[in-house]
């Protein structure tokens, strides 16, 4: 069972119903509106008051452990929930997730976009830890059949020794002009 609709939801929809994919939560790290902070524990709330027995599954940010925000907090909220509330669960700390589809706001989608129309992009200062959907899939399916419940696991494509592959995008079809800034 899959709560959300995103690129994270469509890839595991059809996945075992013994477990739960909650992927509704707020997604954009720049978020700072209570409100929607507020709409995804109380959704969160509901589904595990529903679906007592089953195992939840929560992605959460790798960047709780790098930076102090309105969305980094409210991920540490989340995860204390879900440690609290849930009988079983696993909460994966994860960078973001690219692939076709998704929120057409995130970093991915914003770069294809600016490529697309021959757009400038400004870069600066800044590191992105990217996934593959497809990687990503295989290694939640992989763990969450294969080991006990009530884990939090960090994923960063970053590291060196870790589980998932380290993938670069090179879109090629239109030449790009990045201004460093």
């Amino acid at each position: 069972m899959v709560i959300g609709s995103g690129l994270l939801g469509k890839k595991f929809e059809n996945f075992n119903c013994d477990f739960i994919f909650f992927t509704s939560g707020v997604s954009d790290s720049l978020c700072n509106n209570y409100e929607n902070f507020q709409r995804e524990i109380e959704l969160l709330s509901k589904t595990i008051e529903f679906f007592p027995k089953k195992v939840l599954i929560y992605f959460s940010s790798i960047s709780v452990h790098t930076t102090n925000t309105p969305y980094t907090r409210h991920k540490i909220i989340v995860e204390e929930i879900i440690k609290k509330k849930s009988k079983n669960y696993f909460i994966f700390r994860i960078s973001q997730v690219v692939g076709f589809g998704g929120n057409q706001n995130n970093f991915f989608n914003f770069m294809k976009n600016k490529i697309q129309h021959m757009e400038e992009i400004e870069v600066f200062n800044t590191i992105k830890s990217l996934v593959d959907i497809d990687d990503l899939y295989s290694i939640v399916t992989n763990i969450i059949t294969k080991n006990e419940p009530n884990q939090v696991l960090d994923f960063d494509t970053n590291q060196r020794n870790n589980k998932f592959k380290n993938h670069q995008y090179l879109i090629q079809q239109h030449p790009t002009w990045i201004k460093m800034c």
